[in-house]
This record gives structure tokens, sequence and C-alpha cells, in this order.
């Protein structure tokens, strides 16, 4: 079993929290700052890694990986 520091994701970039959401992921919470800042909150599990994975090799290449 892989234990994550954090449990959750917290994503501020609009186009990269559709990618989870439309990748399956359910969205746990979405909120805004004190500085007026949106962001989607997803559980951090193996599944959410594996689609992070999947969207750092899409936007930036197999360099990024």
């Amino acid at each position: 079993m892989t234990r994550y520091l954090n449990n959750y994701f917290y994503i501020y970039n609009f186009d990269q929290a559709k990618f989870f959401i439309n990748m399956g992921l359910p969205v746990i919470d979405i909120k805004k700052t004190s500085r007026g800042d949106v962001y989607h909150k997803f559980v951090r599990n193996k599944e959410s890694e594996q689609i992070f994975y999947k969207w750092k090799k899409e936007k930036y290449g197999e360099k990024a990986i």
C-alpha cells in the first residue's frame, strides 16, 4: 500500500481540474481562497496519481516523466 504525505490534490488550474474530472475522478470540493482563487479538491490515491501522470505526459511530453 502506498501512503501519500498529503491525502488530497488541490488544483487551481481549470484545464487540469477539467482533465481530472473527464478522466472520472470525483471532485471532493470546490472553494475560493481569500484571494479569490478557485480550486478543486480531489482525493490523492493510486488512480489520481496515474491520471496526474497522464496529464503531465500530455501537457509536457515524455521529458516530464
